[in-house]
């Protein structure tokens, strides 16, 4: 398991903001400021496949965004160095018109949790996301 939030935070130090985004169908996709290439993949260590080195980490990112995925909704990630504070968005859009949430935060792990306990508060069985944070 690549430790995401490690990665991501040491790329930010360097300036360089990263996006990690995954929808149903299952193409992982990660893009870097300053570059025009997008890294895909059918697994996120493909996507990081070169980039990067570190493994470990407390959450399985994988796991979180394949699942949201694999139940039709659109997966997004993001580490923005620039920003002053809440450096970290997650966000999730559903299939229907305003299903849709939006986090930024601190930590990674921070603006996943929120996602997720936002998810388990609207209509239908989300009692699986509590198994995920």
């Amino acid at each position: 398991m690549i430790d995401v939030e490690r990665v991501l935070e040491r790329w930010g130090e360097a300036g360089v903001m990263t996006l990690i985004s995954l929808g149903p169908g299952g193409r992982w996709r990660l893009n870097q400021s300053g570059s025009s290439a997008w890294w895909e993949g059918t697994t996120l260590p493909e996507c990081f496949a070169g980039l990067a080195e570190d493994v470990g980490g407390s959450l399985d990112v994988e796991l979180i965004m394949a699942e949201l995925a694999d139940r039709g909704w659109q997966v997004l990630l993001k580490f923005d160095a620039e920003r002053p504070k809440d450096k970290w968005t997650f966000v999730v859009n559903g299939t229907e018109p305003g299903q849709a949430v939006r986090v930024d935060a601190a930590t990674m792990e921070r603006a996943i949790a929120v996602v997720l306990r936002t998810l388990r508060t609207q209509p239908g069985d989300w009692a699986w996301t509590a198994e995920l944070s």
